[in-house]
């Protein structure tokens, strides 16, 4: 375990770009983080919180930008990013159809959030969606 000062710290980024699984601050609670990229951090994550695989995480993401592909956007889910995020709020909205098997939910819809902590949101513009 390694403990970091900064979520922006550069070997914090290159970890969670490797496939590292962390505890990070977020602008609401302390979350268990791995990036979506890798389907086996993301199964460890699962295994970490003792969650079922059935249920969805929520997905912090830099700004809405971020999820590009990943959410089947529509013009009322936009409307809400907009007036939702930066912020404490999760929104839950359907992934599209090209969204991998290990991020998709038996309900297909996740849980997604742009915090509104710009140290935070430096970190995620470097990993992705965590």
């Amino acid at each position: 375990m390694k403990i970091f000062k900064s979520v922006i710290d550069p070997e914090l980024v290159a970890m969670l770009r490797r496939g590292a699984v962390g505890v990070l601050p977020t602008d609401t609670l302390y979350g268990v983080v791995a990036s979506m990229a890798f389907p086996e951090s993301v199964e460890r994550l699962y295994e970490v919180r003792n969650r079922s695989s059935l249920k969805g995480c929520i997905t912090l993401l830099a700004d809405a930008d971020q999820a590009g592909d990943i959410i089947a956007w529509d013009p009322i889910t936009r409307r809400a990013a907009k007036r939702y995020w930066p912020g404490p709020v999760s929104i839950v909205l359907p992934v599209s159809e090209s969204v991998p098997g290990h991020l998709r939910p038996i309900n297909s819809t996740l849980a997604f959030r742009v915090p509104d902590n710009k140290n935070l949101q430096t970190l995620l513009w470097h990993t992705g969606p965590l």
